[in-house]
This record gives C-alpha cells, structure tokens and sequence, in this order.
C-alpha cells in the first residue's frame, strides 16, 4: 500500500473523532477580581472522569469532549462553588445549568462559565465582640454586683431615718427569730397568721 494511501486512510478513521470532539471551558475568579493570579483549583469533569486545574490567569478547559451530558465541579477546601450541568449537543452547542449547592434548584448560566465562589467556607465560629449588656445580663456578675450595690445603697438610706425609729427596728431585727424569719420567707408566716386567726 502507498505510503499517501496510507496517510489518506489515517485521516479518514479520524475524521468522526474530529469533528464531533468538543470542548469545555471557563473561567474562575474566586475573589471577584480578574487581575489577582489564581490559585491552581482542580475542577472535574463527572466527579472525576476527567480532571484538569484552572491556570493562574483563571482559565479552565476539557479538550476532546464527546456529545453529553457532563457534571463540572470544583472541590475546595476553602470555598463553596456551584456546580454545573452541561448539555454538549453534536453541533457543538452547550447549553449550562447552574446549582449554586446541593440541592438548589437549576438556573441558566452563561457559556463559556464564569466561576466565583458561593461564600467562603468557616470550619469555626467567629469570636463574639465584647457586648457591655450580656456581661450586665450575666448572672454571675449579678450576684457578684448586686450585694456591692446593696451594701452602698442600704447607709445611704438609713442616714435619713429618724434615730427612734431606727432604734426601734434594730430592737426588732434583734429579737426577732432567724428561724422564723426564713419559715416566713419561704411562706410559712401566712400560716402562722391563719393560726393566730384561728385562737
């Protein structure tokens, strides 16, 4: 056989493969800015099928792509992308549906893609700012602040009492029954009442 029948054979066999391989591409600006160099994201084809890592310029391509239906995915350990549901018709024609997470529903998104991140991913929570009223609202600032409170507030009342009454309650306070006093305050006092009704 001739080396140019030969040739001419070679070219024929592939010429199915030609023209219906395609291509997949677009394009990842993970912060929003076209000018700031990218970080090599591997971005799959079918969850791996085919691989290939986005350019420091942001690019991404899959050569020598069938007619399908193909799934485009970028893990990241850092940030949250969408994936993308990628009809490659025969003519060439690419037609992309967009799920910003699992689960969401699809919208249509422009061809070749354009890829920025959903939201940054935070594996902590954020420590809280200093916030004057929960420390106020703390129960163990209360009962840290409120005897204190107590203590400079109780002298300043008693300074306007009249001496004979003040006299009169201390004589009160002394004689009076810390045991009794603690019965009455958890409410045994009203049944002491209703008992000396009763006599």
């Amino acid at each position: 056989m001739k080396p140019w029948t030969t040739i001419s054979l070679v070219l024929l066999l592939s010429l199915p493969t030609l023209t219906h391989a395609h291509e997949i591409s677009g394009i990842v600006h993970p912060h929003a800015s076209i000018t700031e160099k990218v970080a090599p994201f591997l971005v799959q084809l079918n969850g791996g099928e085919q691989t290939t890592f986005v350019r420091s310029d942001g690019l991404f391509r899959f050569r020598d792509v069938a007619p399908g239906h193909y799934f485009v995915t970028i893990p990241s350990t850092e940030l949250l992308f969408s994936q993308y549901d990628v009809d490659v018709a025969a003519d060439g024609h690419v037609q992309v549906l967009e799920a910003k997470y699992l689960g969401a529903p699809l919208i249509g998104c422009e061809y070749p893609l354009v890829v920025e991140p959903v939201k940054e991913l935070e594996y902590f929570e954020p420590r809280e700012k200093f916030n004057i009223l929960g420390l106020i609202m703390n129960p163990s600032f209360l009962t840290i602040i409120v005897p204190i409170g107590l203590l400079y507030v109780l002298p300043k009342l008693t300074e306007g009492m009249d001496p004979e009454d003040m006299k009169k309650a201390q004589e009160e306070m002394g004689s009076t029954d810390p045991s009794s006093l603690l019965a009455g305050m958890l409410g045994g006092g009203q049944a002491n009442a209703e008992d000396s009704d009763d006599d």
